[in-house]
């Protein structure tokens, strides 16, 4: 149980740093891709970036929120 607290507190933490902290450049520019309206082309960027299209979803469904 204490294990399970620890990763729920380490997870807290740096989702809380995350959104202090500004984005990073690779980050920045998906973002950019996504407001001018270039979506394939941000998802490609972020493939190359994070190595599979799944990831590249996932990062650009989070961008997308922020």
């Amino acid at each position: 149980m204490k294990r399970t607290l620890e990763k729920l507190s380490k997870h807290k933490i740096k989702k809380v740093i995350y959104n202090l902290c500004n984005l990073n450049p690779y980050e920045k520019k998906i973002s950019e891709l996504i407001k001018l309206g270039n979506e394939k082309k941000a998802l490609r960027f972020g493939k190359r970036k994070l190595g599979t299209y799944s990831r590249s979803q996932k990062k650009k469904q989070n961008l997308d929120l922020i």
